[in-house]
């Protein structure tokens, strides 16, 4: 909850000023596009249709009528990469590169989760990417699963609760 009661779902963006950083960062995700002129002058675009602004500002904006807590996706914490870092992953292998559309990402990543751990989320983007073996070929995977859900459990569930 915020300072004016509103219930805000909490994502986990990274772990660049993360959960366990002394500074954590909060940012939201948001498609407010042309409904909001202020939105706009404040965000800072990422992808078509699809922005980035500070979690304060976003408080603001629910607060003036400007937008809803349900507009954003609110994140703690972000990925980042040194220079070439991406690059070098990409060519280790370590991501897979795919086209798509903003429709596509908003509604993939938006849907409710029944795992907490997020882990369902990955196997639904393996299979829609054609990638639905590397979901079943870890012997382990159903380990790392659970270990990731205690994590989160432990990390975001239990410390998002009002203290």
């Amino acid at each position: 909850k915020d300072d004016q009661g509103n219930d805000w779902k909490v994502w986990f963006g990274g772990d660049v000023q993360g959960i366990d950083s002394e500074e954590e960062a909060f940012l939201c995700l948001h498609r407010l596009g042309g409904n909001s002129q202020l939105a706009k002058d404040l965000s800072t675009p990422i992808v078509k249709d699809i922005s980035t602004i500070p979690w304060e500002i976003a408080q603001v904006l629910v607060e003036a009528g400007e937008a809803k807590v349900d507009d954003f996706w609110l994140c703690a914490g972000y990925a980042g990469w040194a220079s070439g870092q991406l690059q070098d992953e990409l060519e280790r292998g370590n991501w897979f590169m795919v086209a798509t559309d903003v429709e596509s990402i908003w509604n993939m990543v938006g849907q409710d989760l029944t795992n907490p751990a997020g882990t369902d989320m990955w196997v639904r983007m393996m299979k829609r990417i054609g990638k639905e073996s590397m979901t079943t070929c870890m012997p382990d995977q159903k380990f790392k699963d659970e270990m990731l859900k205690q994590w989160v459990m432990q990390k975001l569930l239990c410390r998002s609760q009002p203290r």
